[in-house]
């Protein structure tokens, strides 16, 4: 069943439409405006807040929805050039990893719309450190505006940096001669 919200001119006393078999051009639905409230689930509130469905996505493919929002300016586009990882983490989210493409496609129309809200997914989060001369230390992974990149370790780094699991693998796993190992970052 399909429901629709239609706005209304002030004065209006009848709603005027076709019965959905008619039989004749004369035999026309009218209904009055005012009996329209028996229509109206009587637990919704007038004013009540609508609770929007949310779904945890990683933070880096809800930014890739966003920016695909503000490049297409219609939802068809939006849903046609969504990022393409945006399927699968749906699919998990949702726990369907067979959901039909005209599902996902459902649910980001209903996003782009506002009626569903993608939040971040709380992932767990590990620092890594090494063991130099006995001594625990951090290590960072910088990058500076010329694009040269690197690894720093210190003993008391002030805003140590948190990586997700599959990134701490991949440093634990370059760093082996230090005895590398990641630490879950307790929140």
């Amino acid at each position: 069943m399909t429901k629709y919200v239609i706005d209304l001119p002030e004065g209006v006393k009848f709603i005027v439409g076709k019965r959905y078999v008619m039989l004749s051009e004369k035999e026309l639905l009218r209904i009055p405006v005012e009996n329209l409230q028996e229509y109206i689930a009587p637990t919704v509130a007038e004013n009540a807040p609508v609770e929007k469905r949310v779904i945890e996505l990683p933070a880096d493919v809800i930014e890739g929805v966003q920016n695909a929002k503000i490049y297409w300016e219609n939802v068809a586009g939006f849903v046609l050039n969504a990022p393409s990882i945006v399927f699968p983490e749906i699919r998990k989210s949702i726990d369907e990893p067979k959901a039909s493409y005209d599902k996902v496609a459902d649910i980001l129309g209903s996003w782009y719309f506002g009626n569903i809200e993608f939040v971040p997914k709380k992932e767990p989060k590990f620092y890594v450190r090494v063991d130099v001369d006995g001594e625990e230390q951090s290590v960072a992974m910088w990058q500076n505006s010329d694009g040269e990149s690197g690894i720093a370790f210190d003993v008391f780094m002030r805003n140590e940096p948190a990586y997700k699991e599959a990134e701490a693998d991949r440093l634990v796993a370059g760093l082996t001669a230090l005895n590398a190992r990641k630490v879950k970052v307790e929140e």
